[in-house]
């Protein structure tokens, strides 16, 4: 992804294949780790917010921002 000043951003995460249900922690991780908050992720479930306004998102948000908790400033 492309995030604010023009930075590249790869994020990975890791979900057990063998659960049927993501773990509210984990789920918690991953929406946080895509900067996205409870508003952003729902309006994306309902096909309300797209990829391109997601894309321009990113476009506001820091590279810093987007790096797991402990690895922030």
């Amino acid at each position: 992804m492309i995030c604010l000043g023009g930075e590249k951003h790869t994020i990975i995460t890791m979900v057990d294949p063998g659960v049927d249900d993501i773990p509210h922690s984990t789920m918690g991780y991953i929406l946080d780790a895509l900067a996205l908050d409870d508003e952003r992720f729902y309006k994306a479930y309902t096909g309300e917010y797209t990829e391109e306004m997601y894309e321009a998102y990113l476009l506001t948000v820091s590279k810093e921002r987007l790096l797991p908790p402990a690895m922030r400033r």
